[in-house]
């Protein structure tokens, strides 16, 4: 493709940087419900991962450790994501 191809398929008007950023259109309160909801569920799944996995995690403290931890990292990613 040569140089007079590639100027065929620029746009000619002023459209280039007309451009907005979409946000949710939810308020505040319904924002702070949803990450409640959202957190509550992550929560109790890995309350309940670490209630059937306790025999594991009972003879192994680095397991127990690092599961916390790595849930930790998990769920402060969720919440920056919803926060954003």
């Amino acid at each position: 493709m040569n140089q007079q191809e590639k100027a065929l398929y620029l746009p000619k008007n002023k459209d280039v940087l007309n451009w907005k950023i979409k946000t949710l259109a939810r308020s505040p309160r319904e924002m702070m419900i949803t990450q409640s909801i959202f957190i509550a569920v992550y929560v109790i799944g890995s309350t309940l991962y670490m209630w059937g996995g306790w025999i594991m995690f009972s003879d192994s403290l680095y397991s127990l450790v690092g599961t916390i931890l790595a849930f930790a990292g998990i769920l402060a990613y969720f919440i920056c994501l919803l926060i954003r």
